[in-house]
């Protein structure tokens, strides 16, 4: 009989277990649609302390899918772990979180370079004159 775990993680150590390839997402999950000011509803809504939702891993001990990793700022190294977590529902939300807050700023596509206004208690993107080359419709 399938077992089911109820864990909370932090999201520092979801961000490490991508970085090191042990969270995919199958190929079965559509293609990262959010643009910045989704991102930027997510972060409201964290900080405003409302609920977000539930991200639902399937954790597997051989490749059940065809799955990736995430694009920007995932050493590409071969994940030397035999269990594999692959991102069943939260992948939108997951990603835009990754992308924003951990991702160093050299990697991370333009979208997603956003700050918090401390005078106005918002969050908000730079609006740059350029966008760099980072971006992605790219």
């Amino acid at each position: 009989m399938p077992h089911t775990d109820i864990k909370v993680y932090g999201l520092l150590t979801l961000f490490l277990e991508i970085e090191k390839g042990i969270i995919n997402i199958p190929a079965f999950q559509r293609d990262f649609v959010w643009n910045k000011n989704n991102t930027i509803d997510l972060l409201e809504s964290i900080y405003k302390g409302f609920p977000i939702g539930t991200v639902y891993f399937l954790r597997s001990d051989h490749k059940l899918f065809n799955s990736s990793t995430f694009e920007y700022g995932v050493k590409k190294n071969e994940s030397t772990h035999s269990r594999e977590y692959i991102i069943i529902d939260g992948t939108q939300r997951l990603r835009a979180l990754y992308y924003c807050l951990y991702i160093d700023d050299d990697n991370k596509p333009y979208d997603f370079h956003i700050g918090f206004d401390l005078k106005r208690g918002k969050f908000i993107h730079p609006n740059l004159k350029k966008k760099p080359n980072s971006t992605l419709s790219d």
